[in-house]
């Protein structure tokens, strides 16, 4: 399973754990691949604009961050629940 969602809009991360409890029948995830970046289309330093910048870190550090922070739950809760992995590790 996969979802595809804004990184700007924090406020559908919440929804986002919903549906993944709800496709793993309340047991959780036991991978979470960050997967997003964005980049300028600037190449000249002088060219750079703050509204750019501040856009790149939004997508490229804050919102992954923010992303991990509500997943974790999710992993915990597979950690918790899945026999097979507290005798793994």
């Amino acid at each position: 399973m996969f979802s595809i969602i804004d990184l700007r809009e924090d406020s559908k991360f919440d929804e986002m754990v919903v549906k993944v409890l709800e496709a793993t029948k309340g047991e959780g995830i036991n991978l979470l691949i960050n997967n997003a970046g964005i980049t300028s289309k600037y190449a000249k330093l002088n060219a750079v604009k703050k509204e750019s910048l501040m856009e790149n870190f939004e997508v490229n550090t804050v919102a992954p961050i923010l992303l991990t922070k509500v997943r974790l739950k999710i992993i915990l809760l597979f950690t918790y629940t899945n026999e097979a992995w507290k005798l793994s590790n």
